[in-house]
């Protein structure tokens, strides 16, 4: 048999001078190379031996460098994809990619030769370290994740994979660390766990308890205010059914709406009383993909309060009607009252003025003046008997409202009072007011009194009265100023209380029933009066009248 040529040494030269490119599967390609060595010298040998064919040879060769070829594909996209290093048994850094040079910031030169102690952050423990060694010392494959630190101090997270090399011996000769990097995972990771970590913190923090349950109404969260309802406590809940726990809940209103918001996904609210623990429960359900969240509160006191409330205010509308009717028969009698003493009173005035005119010639002084005090005591008692009934007409009068072009009404009050304007000298100022709705005849006289009043109780000035008003949200609020003696903020209230008054008779006449009649018109017109003031420094007399459009 003809011997065939074997493969020439160069062949095998030429195919590690391509295969020598700087990356992680430099050397286990030359590892490769050196097998494929021995292979060829055994192939030799046989041809030698054996006397293969030249055709042999060359397939054998052709497939030879196939294998390789698809080896180092595998290689490549090996070291293009991933965070590759290589060390010796001892842990020294032999080969790098540069995959691991740019996420640890560190250039091959830094790095080969040293251990990875160089990227370490500290951040895992010796036991956890410890047991990474022993397993790939043993030659099994180690997974699991590791934080590094990179040259410039920041962190990073990679997915690992240390694959030992084994010798004849079945002993580790060197290490193929192959990662990935998993920082932006773990770092939304974390954040998920802060949000986690704050949304309880909070939680804790409510009054209100707080539960949550999953798709299989399993305990997944329990506030500190939950406790109080889950004796077995946190740990021991957490995990269990729901109905477990809380097996008297079965068939009650709780059961039927956890039950709706669960099939439904809808908010549901519920506020019953739950009889095995004899409390009543304020709850609101929240369901999401995840299952249930519930928040509830015992308002027992409350619900306790709410029914005496309720029974004291059946038993006020009770007396208020009884109030009312009592007010309306009062007011009913003022005004016959008032009405019917007229004429007795002008008979007593009546008869003293012709027992005064007729025995005038036998009447000494002391008479005369004790005539003249009864008939000014009666006309007095005229004059209040005049208020207390246009008073009581006020509150028994029920007119219809209409609208009213206020701007006339007031200029119509000031020439009714144009006399007392014009002896005091006032000096009068009005402001362009709006239509309201209401009685023409009760605001009429509410301006009239106010402004009767600016002009009564003045000081050694001339009198500057002021008509204003401003635009509210629902109401109009005049005013009435003046520059007048001013009022003690003492008796702001008192003013407005029926035959009140801050001064003597002789001091200021009067029966102390006017600003009784302006409070009651205000309030007849659903608004409410006040009054601003200091002493010697005029008053403000405030009052609203709800707008036209909100109202009746």
């Amino acid at each position: 048999m003809k011997p065939t040529k074997p493969i020439k040494q160069e062949h095998i030269e030429d195919i590690s001078d391509q295969l020598n490119k700087r990356s992680v599967s430099q050397s286990f390609e030359i590892e490769q190379l050196r097998e494929a060595d021995k292979q060829n010298e055994a192939l030799i040998s046989m041809n030698e031996s054996l006397g293969v064919s030249n055709e042999q040879l060359k397939l054998a060769e052709i497939n030879f460098k196939k294998s390789l070829k698809e080896i180092s594909d595998y290689k490549y996209a090996l070291d293009e994809s991933s965070i590759i290093a290589i060390t010796d048994q001892a842990g020294i850094i032999k080969q790098v990619n540069d995959n691991f040079c740019k996420i640890s910031k560190y250039n091959e030169e830094e790095l080969i030769g040293r251990d990875h102690r160089i990227i370490s952050s500290g951040y895992h423990p010796k036991e956890f370290i410890r047991s990474l060694w022993i397993t790939i010392a043993n030659g099994k494959i180690w997974r699991g994740e590791l934080k590094n630190r990179a040259k410039d101090g920041t962190y990073y997270w990679v997915d690992t994979t240390i694959v030992p090399f084994l010798n004849e011996a079945g002993k580790p000769y060197q290490y193929m660390a192959v990662r990935a990097d998993v920082t932006r995972r773990k770092e939304a990771e974390q954040d998920v766990i802060k949000a986690y970590k704050e949304k309880e913190m909070v939680l804790n923090r409510i009054s209100d308890a707080v539960v949550s349950v999953d798709n299989n109404w399993c305990y997944t969260f329990l506030n500190d205010a939950a406790l109080a309802t889950h004796p077995l406590g946190r740990e021991q809940t957490l995990g269990k059914v729901i109905w477990e726990v809380h097996p008297e809940m079965k068939e009650t209103v709780f059961w039927d709406k956890y039950h709706e918001a669960m099939s439904t996904g809808k908010v549901v609210e519920i506020e019953d009383h739950f009889a095995p623990m004899d409390i009543w429960f304020s709850v609101k359900v929240y369901p999401s993909s995840d299952g249930l969240t519930i928040f509830y509160r015992n308002v027992t006191e409350s619900k306790k309060a709410e029914q005496q409330l309720s029974l004291l205010n059946t038993a006020l509308e009770g007396r208020a009607s009884e109030l009312a009717t009592s007010n309306h028969e009062l007011e009913r009698f003022a005004y016959v009252a008032s009405h019917d003493l007229q004429e007795p009173l002008r008979m007593v005035s009546g008869f003293l003025q012709l027992l005064e005119n007729k025995y005038n010639h036998q009447l000494d002084e002391t008479a005369k003046k004790y005539i003249n005090f009864a008939v000014e005591g009666a006309a007095r008692m005229r004059i209040l008997i005049l208020d207390l009934l246009e008073f009581s007409r006020i509150t028994t009068a029920k007119k219809d409202h209409t609208i009213i072009n206020l701007d006339e009404l007031v200029h119509k009050t000031l020439h009714i009072l144009q006399t007392r304007l014009d002896e005091s000298q006032a000096s009068v100022t009005v402001a362009n007011f709006p239509v309201v709705f209401g009685d023409e005849s009760q605001l009429m006289q509410l301006f009239q009194n106010l402004i009767s009043n600016a002009l009564k109780y003045r000081r050694d000035l001339k009198p500057m009265i002021e008509l204003g008003f401003a635009e509210k949200n629902d109401a109009w609020e005049f005013f009435v100023k003046d520059n007048g003696m001013g009022i003690d903020a003492i008796n702001f209230d008192k003013i407005f209380d029926i035959f009140q008054r801050l001064h003597s008779q002789s001091e200021y006449p009067g029966t102390g029933i006017g600003l009784a009649i302006c409070k009651k018109i205000v309030e007849l017109h659903q608004g409410k009066i006040w009054v601003e003031s200091s002493k010697e420094k005029g008053s403000t007399f405030y009052f609203t009248i709800p707008k036209f459009n909100n109202q009746y």
